[in-house]
């Protein structure tokens, strides 16, 4: 059993911590947008437009984005290794 214990070196306690501050960060963020959500439809998109509908846009505006993150960073993370 001994084989298999392992120590905390400080990089790995200082990468989880940065990664705990960068995901309630994020967390912060989506639900900070998702709840200006009526506030942003109603600034942003014309008076005329069903509220329901203003809401899905402004949303989608959002979701567009957590679905780009991730294609984007694998796209021009590969180039940019490359260069």
């Amino acid at each position: 059993m001994k084989e298999f214990e392992q120590r905390w070196t400080r990089q790995a306690a200082y990468a989880l911590l940065g990664q705990t501050i960068d995901f309630f960060l994020d967390a912060y963020d989506l639900m900070f947008v998702t709840a200006m959500t009526p506030i942003l439809a109603k600034v942003l998109l014309p008076s005329k437009m069903p509220a329901w509908l203003a809401y899905f846009i402004t949303l989608f505006g959002y979701v567009f984005t957590l679905i780009a993150r991730p294609v984007g960073s694998a796209l021009f993370g590969n180039y940019a290794d490359l260069v």
